[in-house]
């Protein structure tokens, strides 16, 4: 049994415990293959031989409304029922269906033809809407089954089942024919086949888990309560293909692929009709026809489809059908004008199947285009385009997921066929009854150039789909709260008259947030009427509606202002005695006289704003009693007097105040060193060495402030002596790692060789190293970029490699320091995942990785988000670097991953020993240590040596757990030296 599992897994990619869904949902296509050749054949022969491909259009009408008919309840009820219920409820129509089918076919010949024509399309049209329906629901029943990553890899192999039923129907179809006892009997056989279908469904609902979810009882009653009608159902899908720009496209290409593929249809049934003479014949050439084709087609989804997957993605593979769709059309418009003499090598395939010589020896490339078409809408289209297809819809929230595509299935199928009808019956009232005769000729060729135009759009829409497949798999994944954002009102600068009068109606409003919001947004206007404006209201209101209109007039310019502030200066309130100050000093006019009287205000910030204004004055005295005062205040026992002293010092930026700047780095307390030290970072130059050595002794600070603002001056001094100070501070809280990073790349590529040394020391933590590819990216040269790339591999070479250690270590008697060893390697692996993420963080889609990697980190969601997540991530970022990854967040087993990158990479699946001795000889200290630790509970005696090598070890740690293992096996040993 475990061979048989080993030979699936590298064969098929079908994993332990998978076996037994695959084989069901095999058989279950298998069966609905088996009726769909034997249906499909038959029911066409009998119509072209008796009605003529003249009469398609009518079947195509019928059709349409069936579609109707047929859809629209499933559409209501597709989301609504468990997939497997409603399975059995399409195969019980289909087998209602059958009967009618039946029925339609043994019609007295001597009813009018009308009447057994329309008998007969209706049947015709009624057995192929089920039969739709049944590849619709099929998809979705499949889905409920299967994850993400579990449809993207099994269903291709689950839905070749489909592909052997009918190439076995159609091999043995003429002899099957002949044992029921006719064409019209098939039909009986089709209903037992179908029987037999809905027998395994209902077995696969009792042996297999569902995804879909477990429906109490309580919560079925509120459904029911719930339910809503079959309009507003349909409404509602059509709401949400509305809003979805993937299913908006998605319609847009259904519908074009529909009125594309009936126009082929109707052309190359055109050619067959014109190509047999009999019923029999035509009944054999399309049984084997089909047989053959799906001979050809069925490794396309084993093999080729689940390759090009993994090599190009969903979007791109999309795009490959309609592509040969075009070619199609091409084919059908060159064939009159092929030399007949061409095909003469292929006369023995017009005399086995009793071609008529009129297309035999005038147009028989013609023949050949029309089988190629009939191979491109029916073989082609299963093993590629339904493939692909149904993988878009993984992009759609799974509760809307069969209600939505029912919803395009219906509408576009529908106006896709409809459209055909009016212009086939267009086409062929131009055309007449001698369509081959004339395949040269404009009307005919009127038909083909339209049916090409259409399959460019499809191709158009198709294009489209894989843009939006992506940013839909990203919204699945997304929260849908809506975060509130205040409005910028730098972005209000320019505002019209109706605006302007409502934001001075807002000035009288209670509410103070939302005052001085709009004084913020009219000091952006910066209009001398605003400010008198301004004045007006100033005072009806709250001293803190004052100091913000303070400061907007201070930021007019406006100089005939500063007499009309006066008052304020002896505000009750200090904070708008001191705003009053600082709009006085910006305006400009006799600030002395206005201002020098505050330097005795009871209030330190008051004091400390108008000393900043009048240490730049230009009378002498001023300076010095603003300068007295000063000093008393520097000289304060109150640290929150000496800080606005300094502040005071900072703003008049002033150089000749260094040295006093530099002795407040030394102030026990740290509001202090800050403001010092925010006032060297305004007065500090580029390349300044004078001030480099204080930046980097207050990076050690103790307050993180003072710190950030350290960093920030680093920045400005671009000191290359100063990127090991840069590379520590990555160590610390977010704003201060975040103006490190942005010092270094600052710097450029004299950063670089250290950065990289940093990346390949295997102790630096992983965090440290997330934010060493960050600086790395903003310095942005190609050399970097290569690097980062040459660097991730290397590390998930390691990371597969680690895989392999664990195998072989699980196999190991379980012991603590053994679980502890394989605890390690998981980590250090989730390590290397994080650090590749930021690596393809660094080269674009930041935002859609950053929020993948969320999802995949959290244990917390369920098996299909998470398939979502690395369906996500597989079509975003370095593909090739991606190709790599996704397998290690994958469940596969150490063979797996061996095979998987067998191609890349040899790894080797090493012993026990081999483990030990490359853990202790590596580089990596914390699995050195466990690696020890490991040695010592494990009594390997023969590491004795090694282990009092790494009593001589630099790291505490190793020489720690040396001395352990030491004594472990001293205790057991008495021989044993330390």
């Amino acid at each position: 049994m475990k061979l048989i599992t080993d030979l699936l897994n590298r064969w098929f990619k079908i994993r332990a415990g998978e076996e037994g869904r695959v084989f069901s949902f095999f058989l279950i296509n298998f069966l609905i293959g088996l009726v769909f050749v034997f249906v499909n054949s038959s029911i066409q022969s009998v119509f072209l031989k008796e009605f003529g491909a003249k009469n398609l259009p009518y079947v195509m009408m019928f059709q349409a409304l069936f579609q109707i008919v047929g859809m629209m309840p499933y559409t209501a009820l597709a989301d609504s029922i468990r997939s497997h219920r409603m399975f059995l409820i399409v195969f019980t129509g289909t087998i209602g269906t059958l009967l009618f089918v039946y029925i339609s076919a043994e019609l007295d010949p001597s009813i009018s033809t009308a009447i057994r024509l329309g008998a007969y399309a209706c049947a015709y049209a009624a057995i192929m809407m089920m039969i739709n329906i049944q590849d619709v629901h099929l998809e979705k029943y499949s889905s409920a089954y299967f994850d993400t990553l579990q449809f993207k890899r099994l269903i291709p192999i689950v839905s070749t089942g489909q592909r052997f039923g009918m190439i076995l129907g159609g091999f043995g179809l003429p002899f099957i024919v002949t044992a029921v006892g006719g064409t019209s009997n098939l039909n009986f056989l089709c209903i037992a086949l179908t029987i037999a279908n809905m027998m395994l469904v209902m077995f696969v609902s009792q042996v297999f888990p569902t995804l879909e979810g477990f429906e109490t009882p309580k919560k079925r009653r509120t459904s029911k309560r719930n339910q809503i009608s079959n309009m507003e159902s349909f409404k509602q899908g059509f709401r949400f293909v509305i809003k979805s720009p993937l299913l908006r496209v998605t319609a847009g290409a259904t519908f074009a692929m529909v009125l594309g593929l009936e126009i082929l249809r109707y052309q190359y049934n055109e050619v067959f009709d014109a190509s047999f003479g009999d019923s029999d014949s035509l009944t054999g050439f399309l049984g084997q026809f089909a047989a053959f084709a799906e001979l050809l087609t069925i490794l396309i989804p084993l093999f080729v489809v689940p390759r090009l997957l993994t090599l190009f993605g969903v979007g791109t593979v999309k795009l490959i059908y309609p592509v040969v769709t075009v070619s199609c059309f091409l084919l059908i418009l060159a064939a009159p004008f092929a030399p007949p003499e061409l095909f003469a090598p292929f006369g023995f395939v017009f005399e086995w199947y009793n071609v008529t010589p009129e297309v035999a020896s005038i147009v028989p490339a013609l023949f050949f285009a029309g089988a190629w078409g009939r191979f491109v809408k029916v073989n082609l289209r299963k093993a590629i385009e339904t493939t692909v297809a149904s993988m878009i819809y993984n992009a759609v929230p799974q509760n809307l997921r069969g209600r939505s595509r029912a919803f395009i299935e219906m509408i576009s199928r529908i106006g896709g066929i409809t459209a055909g009808v009016i212009i086939l019956i267009f086409g062929i009232f131009s055309v007449g009854n001698e369509n081959i005769a004339l395949a040269n000729t404009l009307p005919w060729q009127g038909i083909t150039y339209f049916g090409l135009g259409i399959a460019i759009m499809y191709c158009f829409f198709s294009w489209r789909q894989k843009r939006e497949y992506v940013n839909s798999l990203i919204t699945l994944l997304q929260d849908r709260n809506v975060d509130l954002t205040s409005v910028n009102t730098d972005e209000v600068a320019k505002i019209s008259g109706a605006e302007l009068k409502r934001l001075v109606q807002t000035l009288d409003e209670e509410d103070e947030e939302m005052c001085i919001f709009a004084v913020e947004v009219l000091g952006q206007v910066g209009d001398r009427k605003i400010a008198d404006t301004l004045l007006n209201v100033m005072e009806k209101k709250s001293y803190r509606i004052e100091e913000k209109i303070l400061e907007v007039l201070g930021n007019f310019g406006f100089n005939e202002l500063s007499p009309q502030l006066l008052p304020y200066l002896k505000s009750p309130s200090e904070k708008v005695r001191a705003a009053a100050a600082v709009a006085i000093g910006k305006l400009g006019g006799p600030v002395e006289t206005y201002l020098l009287g505050l330097l005795e205000d009871p209030d330190p910030v008051v004091r400390s704003r108008v000393i900043s204004i009048l240490l730049q004055s230009k009378i002498k005295s001023v300076r010095d009693h603003a300068f007295q005062v000063l000093q008393q205040m520097y000289s304060s026992t109150d640290p929150t007097v000496r800080a606005l002293a300094v502040n005071a010092i900072g703003e008049t930026e002033n150089a000749e105040h260094i040295p006093l700047l530099q002795h407040f780095l030394k102030d026990v307390s740290a509001e202090v060193r800050y403001e010092a030290v925010s006032a060297l970072e305004k007065l500090c130059q580029n390349q300044d060495p004078t001030l480099t050595n204080d930046f980097v002794m207050m990076l050690k600070d103790s307050s993180r402030d003072v710190r950030r603002v350290a960093v920030s001056a680093l920045k400005k001094i671009q000191n290359p002596k100063t990127i090991p100070h840069l590379i520590h501070a990555l160590n610390d809280s977010p704003k201060i790692r975040n103006n490190a990073i942005d010092a270094l790349a600052a710097m450029g590529e004299v950063s670089v060789a250290p950065l990289v040394d940093v990346l390949k020391d295997v102790n630096v933590p992983v965090r440290t190293k997330e934010f060493v590819i960050m600086a790395l990216n903003k310095i942005g040269s190609k050399e970097n970029e290569e690097f980062l790339l040459l660097f991730a591999q290397t590390e998930l070479r390691q990371a597969y490699q680690n895989v392999m250690y664990i195998s072989a270590l699980q196999r190991v008697p379980e012991k603590r320091a053994v679980v502890l060893l394989i605890k390690a390697l998981r980590d250090r692996n989730e390590e290397i995942k994080t650090l590749v993420m930021r690596i393809l963080e660094s080269m674009g889609n930041s935002q859609v990785l950053r929020l993948v990697e969320r999802f995949l980190k959290r244990r917390d969601v369920d098996s299909r988000t998470r398939a979502n997540a690395l369906e996500a991530l597989g079509n975003v970022g370095e593909q090739d670097l991606i190709r790599l990854m996704l397998p290690l967040y994958d469940q596969m087993s150490p063979q797996e991953l061996q095979r998987t990158v067998a191609n890349r990479w040899e790894l080797k699946q090493p012993s026990t020993d081999e483990i030990l001795d490359l853990m202790l000889h590596g580089n990596d200290n914390w699995l050195k240590a466990c690696a020890i630790f490991a040695i010592g509970e494990l009594q390997r005696r023969e590491k004795i040596a090694a282990l009092q090598a790494a009593l001589r070890d630099s790291d505490p740690l190793i020489r720690e757990v040396a001395e352990e293992a030491l004594a472990k096996m001293e205790a057991d040993d008495k021989t044993v030296l330390i």
